[in-house]
């Protein structure tokens, strides 16, 4: 017979569990345990859920949501199959207890576990944003500012302990000293109940302040609520949640209406995105292009090549973001370079950083001097970590090179390229402080060797005329010859330039990267070819990418 709690088809199952070893820290298992299966409509596509009956021991214990349901599956998608069936239920099921009893199980790695271990969302079209952590000596409540970024989006920017200044959004926060193991609620009524419950102010206190933010707020506008809730175990990483009561409820809380209460003033609690720097993990942050993050970047050259590696460095949330080009956006061009046709007749540069800023709200994109010859011809290397020369241009290659001989400190210095025939293959040329000039004397210095190796025969392109036929003329009548290539080519091609140049800003090394798509079957598909002073310098240039 199942609980009446349980208001969903379950069977019941009575697991043997008297040979599952017990650690001191772990769950004590009895040598019996009573789990209730449910099943959901969309089962098997779905894995069923399991419930246990109400008992302190499940109660804020990790990977138990609202102390009654266990959560057997981390990742449904990946773990279940559609074909499982009764056996490896029950066997994963007892997998549980045996990580529970041998204290396996990480409370940090577990989803929401100050608030029930559920995400507490029922306004699923709206996001909670949260950017700034609360303040440490917070011990009852305190007012929010927020950003209503979007209809979908709010951010939650900052803690203070008077009401809001005139213009600003404004919320009402409470701290919550201990966790909150059966979940939030969803009105007044519940979570005023659970505050006091954890150790905050009192239910009525909670109820009071409520009504004091309806009245000193704006009819027809929602109360935001803020939740600061202690973790079990990382005591200095609450679990921040923001909820509100909407326009309705809160005009009728504005009116005094006696009608209304507090078990039916709803709280709808939001989508939470939590982008705390001392709490989440940037996903990147074992890849090459980490180390972009908090560095300052030119980039000049925003055509094929230079406008994706300039979108794939600034989602790394580079700290400074500077774009040169002075060209403008042809139709022709959406094919393969990263603009809209709302950008056709706009300078690139310009079209480029308005992306670029609606990308990372933490780095300073600017549209430099149209061309980079501008800067070079006043003899000085712009201050900053690095610079990528993407114009193929060989003025600005000679120039970037004669000064790059008389200037100490400098930034690490980078050319790229991709071939004329496909843009599939890719070069990188980085010098570094070790070089009497700059990625031209590394081309220079190494394109001999590169030429007299047959197994790089492939690459020899970057410093050979293109053969006949090889370049692409897009229309009758076009005087400039371009290179082949689509957005597909190019987005792999520049990634894979950003990985390398990431990895150049973390232990630069100068010399050649020469490297190939896959789908390209070039082989090899990477090869370094690192700088040396000795060697003789070639009296070919390199044919690449042009602008156009």
């Amino acid at each position: 017979m199942k609980p009446s709690w349980l208001k969903r088809p379950a069977i019941r199952v009575r697991l043997d569990t008297i040979g599952i070893d017990q650690a001191e820290r772990g769950l004590a298992v009895s040598d019996t345990e009573e789990i209730y299966v449910a099943f959901e409509e969309d089962y098997p596509n779905r894995p069923p859920r399991v419930f246990v009956d109400e008992d302190e021991r499940f109660e804020g214990f990790p990977h138990v949501i609202c102390a009654r349901e266990l959560c057997i599956y981390l990742n449904p998608q990946r773990e279940w199959h559609p074909t499982f069936g009764a056996d490896q239920i029950v066997d994963r099921v007892f997998r549980w207890f045996e990580e529970a009893a041998s204290g396996r199980f990480d409370s940090r790695t577990s989803l929401f576990h100050a608030v029930g271990g559920a995400n507490p969302a029922t306004e699923l079209s709206v996001t909670s944003v949260i950017l700034d952590n609360p303040p440490s000596d917070m011990s009852t409540t305190c007012h929010i500012a927020l950003v209503e970024r979007s209809a979908t989006r709010i951010d939650l920017v900052g803690w203070r302990r008077a009401m809001r200044a005139s213009g600003e959004t404004n919320g009402l926060a409470f701290f919550v000293p201990s966790p909150l193991p059966h979940g939030l609620g969803g009105n007044t009524e519940i979570i005023a109940h659970r505050i006091e419950q954890a150790g905050g102010v009192s239910g009525q206190e909670v109820l009071s302040q409520i009504q004091r933010a309806a009245a000193v707020s704006r009819t027809g506008r929602p109360i935001f609520l803020c939740l600061v809730v202690t973790h079990p175990t990382e005591i200095d990483l609450p679990t921040v949640v923001l909820g509100k009561i909407d326009s309705a409820f809160a005009d009728r809380l504005r009116s005094r209406d006696a009608g209304l209460t507090p078990r039916e003033t709803r709280i709808d609690w939001m989508q939470i995105s939590d982008e705390r720097a001392t709490l989440t993990t940037p996903r990147d942050n074992l890849r090459p292009a980490a180390a972009f993050r908090g560095a300052s970047v030119e980039i000049w050259g925003c055509g094929g090549v230079g406008s994706w590696i300039a979108e794939f460095i600034a989602r790394a949330r580079p700290t400074k973001l500077v774009l040169r080009d002075p060209a403008f956006v042809h139709r022709g061009l959406l094919v393969r370079q990263n603009y809209t046709e709302q950008d056709v007749g706009e300078f690139k540069a310009s079209q480029l950083a308005l992306r670029l800023s609606s990308i990372s709200d933490t780095t300073d994109v600017s549209v430099g001097s149209a061309s980079a010859l501008d800067v070079l011809n006043q003899g000085r290397i712009p201050d900053c970590d690095l610079i990528i020369d993407a114009t193929v241009n060989e003025t600005v290659a000679f120039r970037l090179d004669e000064i790059a001989a008389v200037t100490k400190d400098r930034p690490l210095l980078a050319q790229v390229a991709t071939d004329v025939g496909s843009g599939t293959l890719g070069l990188v040329v980085v010098g570094g402080d070790d070089v009497p000039g700059g990625p031209s004397t590394v081309d220079l210095t190494i394109a001999e060797q590169i030429l007299a190796d047959g197994a790089l025969e492939p690459y020899h392109v970057f410093w050979s005329p293109p053969s006949f036929g090889a370049e692409l003329i897009p229309s009758p009548g076009c005087s400039v010859p371009t290179y082949h290539g689509s957005a597909a080519d190019l987005a792999a091609t520049a990634g894979s330039m950003v990985s390398l140049l990431g990895q150049q800003l973390v232990a630069p090394v100068s010399g050649v990267h020469l490297f190939a798509a896959p789908h390209s079957g070039t082989l090899p598909c990477h090869r370094f070819e690192p700088f040396t002073i000795t060697g003789q310098f070639p009296d070919s240039t390199r044919s690449g990418e042009s602008t156009k």
